[in-house]
């Protein structure tokens, strides 16, 4: 059982800290800066394909690829008609003499089948000059021939498949606009992917910028004051510096999936200031208890209160004054 009586070491740094504000203040910004210049200097190291083969399934995962029977990242180009598009009709030509027939008026919302099969080709030639393509299918028709669907196959691992992705889309852009009679989309695992990452960092983005302007405004409500509203913030960005540059340390043990330093963000912000309000609570509580005055030298909290001994020592129970409940009552 530790003795009360006795310092631990947080309640040492803390009063050493008290005592040298100034020191305490430049060895922290220190640290800072060694943990911010190591992460640096060191760089971070993003998660693989590799690193997501957990349990059985990483198992069978790694056992697919030692016998090339990976899943490997499948991008499809889908062509059908544009929305209210209609087909030529189908008309007979006059002879001379003869006068000829107007035919079938156009179908609304029928693919035009030379159309699309023009675009399929030009997809599929331009697919293949790329060095990001595996392969390439033929173009395959729908059972109904309302659409067109070329499939493309990319080099390299499943989960790598978006960072090799914005050429296909460019293509499939310049296919677009090459045939404006018919529609050319592309989707599939890496595009889709891609298109997740950038609505889920444009969303994180915009929680960055609007996380510190609601904080100091908070703060300046419940402070009145601008230096005491600062002090928190300061705190807290100057730890979040620290986490990022150790977690960057950390990642070669522990690859990042992204969003680490995103959620150091947002955490960093809401315990650092949570944790110095909390800070000045205490402070005020134990200011108010004690009168006003801060603890002695020798008064190490929490531990007991000195009390008198000999003839001046009181008799019966002496309530402890940092102390409530049942305990609080010790006997002398």
């Amino acid at each position: 059982m530790t003795n009360p009586s006795v310092p631990s070491l947080t309640t040492s740094a803390a009063r050493w800290s008290a005592g040298h504000p100034w020191r305490a203040i430049a060895g922290w910004f220190l640290f800072v800066m060694m943990c911010l210049g190591a992460g640096i200097a060191v760089g971070g190291q993003a998660a693989t394909t590799e690193d997501f083969w957990i349990g059985e399934a990483g198992r069978g995962e790694a056992m697919a690829t030692e016998g090339g029977l990976q899943q490997k990242p499948v991008e499809h180009i889908l062509i059908s008609a544009k929305p209210g598009a209609t087909t030529p009709g189908t008309a007979t030509p006059g002879t001379p003499g003869t006068p000829g027939t107007p035919g079938t008026p156009g179908t609304p919302g029928t693919l035009d089948a030379p159309a699309a099969d023009a675009a399929a080709r030009d997809a599929a030639s331009r697919m293949k000059r790329l060095p990001e393509v595996e392969s390439v299918s033929a173009p395959i028709r729908s059972g109904d021939g309302t659409a067109v669907r070329v499939k493309v196959t990319l080099r390299g691992p499943e989960l790598e498949g978006k960072k090799h992705v914005d050429p296909l889309l460019a293509q499939t852009a310049e296919v677009r606009a090459a045939h404006p009679g018919v529609r050319v989309e592309e989707t599939g695992g890496p595009s889709i992917g891609k298109g997740i990452d950038e609505l889920r960092g444009e969303d994180l983005s915009r929680t960055e910028v609007i996380a510190l302007p609601i904080t100091l405004i908070t703060l300046l409500v419940v402070f009145g004051s601008v230096s005491l509203a600062v002090v928190p913030i300061l705190l807290a960005l100057t730890s979040i510096a620290a986490a990022v540059g150790l977690s960057m340390l950390a990642s070669h043990a522990f690859p990042d999936v992204g969003v680490g330093a995103s959620m150091i963000l947002l955490i960093g912000m809401a315990v650092g200031v949570d944790y110095t309000l909390f800070y000045l609570k205490r402070e005020r509580e134990e200011r108010a208890r004690s009168g006003g005055r801060l603890l002695g030298e020798k008064s190490w909290w929490p531990s007991r209160p000195s009390l008198p001994t000999g003839p001046s020592a009181p008799e019966g129970p002496v309530r402890d004054p940092m102390v409530t409940g049942p305990s609080a009552e010790n006997v002398v």
